[in-house]
């Protein structure tokens, strides 16, 4: 029997409203400069999050709406067809399938996309407490203890910005990278 190998990404509803991969990587903390970060991740799989519900609300309210009107054509279609008989015999339709299988996957983005923003919401409650531990700990960590540290950092963090800033607007532009790799995913 094979052994089963750990998934490196996950599908997920992007603040845009498209599906994208992520790599899972993205939510380790790796360093220090990553504290600003966490808020703006936050931010955008929320806004992915309000996408992931909406698109679950339109799925399941086309079901509904089209599950309704094959049921009352076949109902006027046969009049003395009892009407749980013809509720399955729409339910037997392909269609119904099809549908039932959007709003699965639609169901999976929802749950996907909430588990990003959480791990975000986790991630960044992790870096606040790492920057609210002692200096004596934060300088055993090899973290910034004086303003010429702090200087570093403040660097590292802008640098981390600008590199966010830029990844934004690649998306917004309908490029997504891996966030590992820096590659194009596509």
């Amino acid at each position: 029997m094979a052994a089963h190998k750990a998934p490196t990404t996950s599908s997920v509803m992007d603040a845009d409203g498209s599906i994208i991969e992520v790599a899972l990587s993205t939510f380790n903390i790796n360093t220090v400069a990553e504290r600003t970060a966490a808020s703006a991740h936050m931010v955008r799989w929320g806004g992915g999050l309000g996408h992931a519900l909406k698109n679950l609300e339109l799925e399941m309210a086309a079901l509904k709406k089209w599950r309704a009107e094959a049921t009352a054509k076949a109902l006027e279609d046969n009049p003395k067809l009892a009407e749980w008989r013809a509720k399955m015999a729409v339910d037997a339709l392909p269609e119904f399938t099809m549908m039932t299988e959007r709003v699965g996957y639609a169901k999976q983005l929802v749950a996907a996309t909430q588990a990003a923003y959480e791990a975000s919401r986790m991630k960044a409650g992790t870096l606040k407490a790492m920057t609210e531990r002692e200096p004596g700990d934060r300088a055993a960590a090899g973290e910034a203890t004086t303003i010429e540290d702090e200087s570093e950092a403040d660097k590292r963090v802008d640098k981390m910005h600008a590199m966010f800033e830029k990844r934004s607007s690649d998306s917004s532009n309908g490029k997504h990278e891996d966030d590992e790799t820096g590659e194009d995913a596509d």
